[in-house]
């Protein structure tokens, strides 16, 4: 049996997880917005929320400095 001050220590490491990567998220949107303008960042949107995992994460914010339109980045999340 799992006690109260296990399953709270859980749920404390699950929320920072959510926190850490909703910074991440909200990095790589800023990241996109001052390479290709505030609008682009938008085009991303749909397409990060179904990310998950700090590794991936910043193997996106790398591929931002490599395509030349955010039509390229989001094309190649979706792929990968």
């Amino acid at each position: 049996m799992t006690t109260l001050i296990e399953r709270s220590r859980e749920w404390g490491e699950a929320l920072n997880q959510q926190r850490q990567e909703k910074g991440e998220r909200e990095l790589v949107l800023r990241m996109v917005a001052g390479r290709f303008g505030s609008g682009a960042a938008d085009n991303l949107v749909p397409v990060l929320t179904g990310v998950s995992g700090s590794d991936r994460m910043a193997a996106i914010a790398a591929k931002v400095f490599e395509f030349e339109t955010v039509e390229e980045l989001v094309e190649w999340v979706r792929a990968t």
